[in-house]
């Protein structure tokens, strides 16, 4: 034991706790291109010295040359959007540096996907380096810290945001974060004057890759009001160079014309206050559940919304657990108290999008350190004062951090992988039923109306043709009624409506509701809302097309054992159920 203490204590244990996390990381290397990398690269090749396109995350999702083909049409006529889209709706994100490090795989390297991941492995290192650099100055004894490096770099919850090309911003941004706290730690406390400075370039490096770095200044606050023993005044001065940053990159970024809008899911605490906080509460709960104990907080994205807030229910009462376990111990120990608010305080800002565990990167900084030190209780290190029975908690700590989620990361880090594997068997049989003179491609149904949007855009990023319109027509799997109304319309009932999914929500917030007679074009049908529900969510709709159901212009599919496969539709007057599958 004394042995591995003294190699957790070597500054080697920022060498082997990277290593360590790379390796298990390292199957994303056969993980291939996916879902949105797709799009990155097709618009990276059409546009490889435009400054306009540095960003690569701009208004919603930025089309493949193809689309100059079908200029006259809109994104939600052509398919790239689904028809239940807010006529608000954006989503853009300004993220410069991340996109010069995709710009520069899709230069080099453009057909070599492996290379891509290795580039997020390294960023990854790089992060659990700095991580580790961070732990050996607020950990005492040493041994804990390397630890806690330990605990973060083989976390689970990273294998998707280190296994998806297009998460590499954030993996970026956490890094310059978190060498922002660095630097602002030893410019408070080691009198290191250059330190300021530094912090407020490594946020602004961080920013300008991902909003993520936004969770960063969850520790920065905490850092201030826990360890800063100056008066107020004194600690405001030291935090306005890092504060001047995110002051100069909000300005910037909305002078760009970036944010969200119109998004169920994508909530701008700014434009969306009420909103926002009305989803705070549920979302920071299933994610601090997600980070201090399971299940993932991906498994939210999966349940009915209206079962959802049974998983804010259950992590009430395992946090609750957990508070009361270390609640003495987080009263009187500083360094302990300053992880816990800064790992609260950072999960904040990724409040304002649906929870994920590529979301807890940041998070897991002070989440990593605080299970350590309870884990090391099982060695004998004291933790005073704490109640009894925290061995319990140090043992299912350990049994989880050191042992599942090591085992899980590597299946992790094929999260997306696996996704696109699905995707791709989906399209292919989708888009191969189109066979001229068929010209619409009509989805009777999708897993939701995100997968189906991105059937498209991933086809578009090909050079394969496309159909004149793609219209999915319910966005869930869970059943739909399809009653044919007369030789050219439909109506389609959806078990639980058109907004079942939670991903459906995406593209309509709750501030926009629909209205029973309501109609308008789009994937080239004529769409009448026929019901809608107390909230305004559309119940039902008649799809009404150019041509009669029956004509050879039209291919309409359906889902079945994970492809899609043609269907005829019934007769004038009768109805056919789509099952749950």
């Amino acid at each position: 034991m004394s042995r591995l203490r003294r190699l957790l204590s070597s500054r080697r244990v920022l060498f082997w706790a990277a290593l360590v996390g790379v390796l298990l990381a390292a199957p994303s290397l056969f993980g291939g291109l996916q879902t949105e990398d797709h799009v990155f690269r097709a618009v990276a090749r059409a546009h490889a010295f435009s400054l306009s396109h540095v960003n690569l995350w701009g208004p919603a999702l930025p089309p493949s040359p193809a689309v100059r083909l079908h200029d006259y049409y809109s994104e939600r006529d052509l398919g790239m959007l689904p028809w239940i889209t807010n006529k608000d709706f954006e989503v853009s994100f300004w993220r410069p540096l991340g996109s010069l490090t995709h710009h520069l795989d899709f230069q080099l390297w453009p057909d070599s996907p492996a290379l891509m991941h290795a580039q997020n492995l390294f960023w990854y290192a790089l992060l659990i380096a700095a991580v580790a650099l961070l732990y050996r100055r607020f950990c005492d004894p040493l041994w804990i810290a390397g630890l806690a490096a330990i605990v973060f770099a083989v976390d689970d919850a990273h294998g998707q945001a280190v296994g998806w090309i297009a998460n590499r911003s954030a993996i970026i941004a956490a890094l310059f974060a978190m060498l922002a706290l660095y630097f602002q730690d030893r410019y408070r406390r080691d009198g290191y004057r250059a330190g300021a400075v530094l912090a407020a370039l490594s946020l602004g490096a961080g920013l300008s890759s991902s909003e993520i770095a936004l969770c960063g200044v969850g520790y920065l606050v905490a850092h201030a009001l826990v360890f800063d023993r100056e008066a107020p005044l004194r600690r405001f001065w030291a935090a306005l160079p890092w504060m001047t940053v995110v002051a100069l990159w909000a300005v910037v970024y909305r002078a760009l014309g970036h944010g969200v809008r119109g998004s169920g899911l994508y909530l701008d605490p700014l434009r969306q206050p009420v909103a926002f906080l009305r989803e705070v509460p549920g979302r920071l709960l299933v994610l601090l559940l997600a980070e201090f104990g399971a299940p993932p907080s991906d498994v939210w994205n999966s349940l009915p919304h209206g079962i959802q807030p049974w998983g804010a229910v259950l992590a009430v009462g395992v946090l609750g657990v957990i508070v009361w376990f270390l609640g003495p111990w987080l009263r009187r120990d500083r360094t302990a108290r300053f992880w816990a608010v800064g790992t609260l305080l950072s999960l904040l800002p990724v409040c304002g999008t649906f929870p994920e565990d590529r979301l807890l990167l940041l998070a897991g900084v002070g989440g990593s350190v605080l299970v350590a030190r309870v884990v090391a209780l099982l060695a004998g290190a004291a933790l005073e004062p704490a109640r009894r029975g925290t061995r319990f908690l140090a043992g299912a700590w350990a049994a989880l951090s050191l042992v599942v989620a090591p085992l899980l990361l590597p299946f992790r880090s094929l999260t997306m992988q696996r996704y696109e594997t699905r995707l791709q068997q989906a399209r292919e049989s989708a888009f191969s039923l189109v066979r001229p003179p068929a010209t619409q491609l009509v989805l009777l149904d999708a897993p939701d109306y995100y997968f189906s949007s991105m059937m498209l855009l991933t086809r578009m990023a090909t050079p394969d043709p496309i159909p004149k319109h793609t219209l999915c027509l319910a966005g869930t799997l869970y059943g739909a009624h399809v009653r044919r109304v007369d030789p050219n319309a439909v109506e389609v009932r959806p078990a639980g409506g058109f907004l079942s999914r939670p991903l459906d929500r995406l593209y309509r917030g709750p501030g926009a509701p629909m209205h029973e007679g309501e109609a308008f074009f789009a994937g080239g049908a004529h769409i009448t809302i026929t019901e809608v529900d107390g909230q305004g969510e559309p119940r039902a709709a008649v799809f009404r097309f150019r041509w009669p159901l029956d004509s050879p212009h039209l291919v309409f599919a359906a889902w079945k054992s994970g492809r899609y496969q043609r269907v005829r539709l019934p007769s004038a007057g009768r109805s056919m159920v789509l099952g749950v599958r």
